[in-house]
């Protein structure tokens, strides 16, 4: 639980979470802490977190291009097992 920044009403620390009182909607942001961004592991992670220490995934803000080459490496992973 935390309290929602706008009205200060205890609500469900969850990303999404919409406040019954203000009606504002809770971000990661509000809550403290993120998840890992590999879909396997989704652990919960505090905000300064470089790496996930559950995955070894490194956590921070992909450039487009990092996101493609990465897209790409898994699709070529896949092509290459057939």
């Amino acid at each position: 639980m935390i309290k929602c920044p706008k009205c200060n009403k205890q609500i469900s620390a969850r990303p999404g979470t919409v406040c019954p009182r203000c009606k504002r909607k809770i971000t990661q942001n509000d809550i403290g802490y993120m998840f890992c961004p590999e879909p396997e592991c989704k652990a919960i992670l505090p905000k300064s977190a470089v790496y996930c220490p559950k995955c070894g995934a490194k956590i921070r803000n992909e450039s487009v291009n990092e996101k493609i080459n990465k897209i790409v490496k898994k699709i070529e992973k896949i092509l290459n097992s057939l």
